[in-house]
């Protein structure tokens, strides 16, 4: 008879998230503008994560891989990926200095964060958000 196992205990992470990439350049120019940096690239296949602080590129709390699939339609499927910053005001600015448009202007969300959207350069929505105090 198979042992039932604590779920809590067996995972410990979450590592790492891979995105399709219409068009890789575009796709990792606008992740590294988010401020994230590369620790692979290739013309396939690219790894992306936040930057260190006190802990080794290894250690990022999540790293998004892209995937070249130059013929990837994202108006077939849809995803989000919600990435938790500091402060998402300063987060929407930053979004706003680099020339890309959001879907709305920061918002307090009736499930307790304060988020905006926007859509990477292959259509993935990508939520910047932060828990309510």
């Amino acid at each position: 008879m198979a042992k039932e196992n604590d779920d809590s205990e067996l995972w410990t992470k979450l590592s790492a998230l891979t995105l399709a990439a219409k068009d890789m350049k575009e796709s990792v120019s606008f992740y590294q503008k988010m401020g994230l940096v590369v620790s692979y690239g290739s013309d396939d296949f690219t790894t992306l994560h936040p930057p260190p602080k006190d802990t080794k590129p290894l250690l990022a709390s999540l790293y998004i891989n892209l995937m070249s699939s130059p013929d990837y339609d994202g108006g077939s499927s849809w995803g989000r990926i919600v990435i938790h910053v500091s402060d998402v005001d300063s987060m929407y600015e930053r979004v706003l200095e680099q020339g890309f448009q959001p879907e709305f202007s920061p918002r307090n969300a009736i499930w307790g964060e304060r988020y905006f959207h926007i859509l990477d350069p292959s259509g993935h929505e990508v939520s910047f958000a932060k828990p309510l105090e």
